[in-house]
């Protein structure tokens, strides 16, 4: 399923850009996918939070664009956290 394995990248790819700038919470993200993909925002909202509820609720936005790019490539646009 190459929509789980994009997932995981993106949640492995966040973790650490968090961590490099040191942000608890993550407030808001940005990122475009392949107009395929079939992740949507409430798709990826419910795999942070069940790897990361610290860092990833309520307070948590998330815009997905769509674009044509390669199919497991994610173009981070904006990334809010404290």
């Amino acid at each position: 399923m190459p929509d789980t394995i994009l997932l995981q990248k993106i949640s492995e790819e966040l973790e650490v850009l968090s961590t490099q700038k040191h942000y608890n919470k993550v407030n808001n993200l940005i990122l475009s996918v392949n107009r395929d993909s079939s992740i949507s925002k409430e798709i990826l909202f419910k795999h942070l939070c069940s790897i990361n509820k610290k860092r990833y609720g309520d307070w948590t936005k998330i815009q997905i664009e769509r674009d044509d790019i390669s199919e497991q490539a994610v173009i981070f646009k904006n990334l809010e956290g404290e």
